[in-house]
């Protein structure tokens, strides 16, 4: 039995990523276009391309909105991914606070705390697999999601969700 010496490229390079990046963004311009303009539209029931759902996912105003025009502002509690992950005890009890239920335990919060050192070893052993992003895909990306994350920090009065790069 040989071993194979050309170990199998990724399925994603960064050139394939970008070609796909920016058909993705195509099709939603083209979507938006024919939907005058409707996010809504195409978020929900627009092209059902893999890469474009999971670009739609990413656009939280839209969705947001929609659950804000039926209930209160003050029901909802949205917090971004860096904030959790940089202090996950402190969010977790700002959101159990929100709940109106009872606060964590030291042992839950050792729990917690444990947890994510060993989410931080998992996290650098994937980050040394991933293939990194080319500069003008990750600005192709960024201009995509401007407006949108714009819309996003004026509904929810936190110029946080701007994620100004």
């Amino acid at each position: 039995m040989s071993k194979n010496k050309n170990p199998a490229k990724p399925k994603f390079t960064p050139d394939h990523f970008h070609a796909e990046v920016e058909v993705t963004l195509n099709e939603f311009k083209q979507c938006l276009k024919d939907n005058e303009g409707a996010a809504r539209v195409c978020s929900y029931i627009g092209p059902r391309v893999d890469l474009i759902r999971h670009l739609t996912k990413s656009l939280y105003e839209v969705f947001l909105n929609d659950w804000m025009s039926i209930f209160p502002r003050e029901q909802f509690f949205v917090l971004r991914m860096e904030d959790y992950s940089k202090n996950k005890v402190y969010h977790i009890k700002r959101l159990l606070e929100f709940l109106g239920i009872k606060s964590l335990d030291v042992e839950q919060e050792t729990n917690i705390l444990l947890e994510e050192e060993a989410w931080k070893v998992q996290h650098k052993l994937i980050e040394e697999l991933r293939q990194p992003i080319r500069n003008d895909t990750l600005e192709m990306l960024r201009s995509f999601f401007r407006p949108f994350n714009h819309q996003l920090a004026t509904l929810l009065k936190d110029r946080r969700f701007m994620w100004d790069y």
